[in-house]
């Protein structure tokens, strides 16, 4: 049984293996992803042709925004120009503005495969994002120690934050029910996709 099995389950569940968990979930994706961009550029300069940047160290982002500036940038513009500012984006009342990142990152999960554990990765950076918009709306009328709380504190938040909602992103089938309680039918679990990484 797989570490993230046992400890999602509770089957020999203790605090390592809990961190052993968030890290392997959070360098599992960086490594097969930004592996293969890597490798798909490298032949399309073969080729002569140029594909935009996509990843920018996103790791060492200092909050939730920048980490979405950094990681899969065309995804990210996507979402935004397609799916946010359609929504209405930032112009608006802050509750329609905050509804608006929660549909954006909930519709952003749910892209990725059709699971609740997808739905929920999304939800949780959406809860994010709204709670640094609100973050910096305080630290602006604040004074200078929510700046320098944010220095101190916020490349760490960011980075832990990011890891918990890979272990959701990469939960498979059988875990899926033990983190949400619920499963798609069998019909639709070839719907969730491949394992990650496959096996060989």
């Amino acid at each position: 049984k797989s570490i993230a099995q046992a400890s999602v389950t509770g089957h020999g569940t203790n605090i390592i293996q809990g961190l052993a968990v968030s890290m392997e979930a959070t360098a599992l994706p960086a490594i097969v992803i930004i592996g293969g961009i890597l490798v798909t550029y490298s032949l399309a300069r073969l080729f002569g042709i140029v594909f935009p940047a996509n990843f920018n160290s996103p790791y060492k982002a200092v909050s939730i925004i920048e980490f979405w500036r950094r990681w899969h940038m065309t995804l990210s513009r996507f979402l935004r120009d397609y799916l946010y500012i359609p929504l209405g984006g930032g112009r608006c009342h802050p509750l329609r503005r905050h509804a608006n990142l929660m549909a954006t990152m909930l519709l952003g999960g749910l892209w990725h495969g059709a699971g609740w554990t997808f739905v929920i990765w999304g939800g949780l950076h959406g809860i994010a994002l709204i709670v640094h918009r609100e973050y910096e709306r305080v630290a602006g009328r604040a004074g200078a120690w929510w700046q320098r709380a944010r220095v101190f504190a916020g490349p760490v938040l960011c980075f832990y934050w990011v890891c918990i909602t890979w272990i959701f992103f990469r939960a498979q089938p059988e875990t899926r029910v033990a983190l949400t309680g619920a499963a798609l039918p069998r019909s639709q679990h070839r719907l969730v996709g491949p394992r990650w990484p496959p096996t060989v």
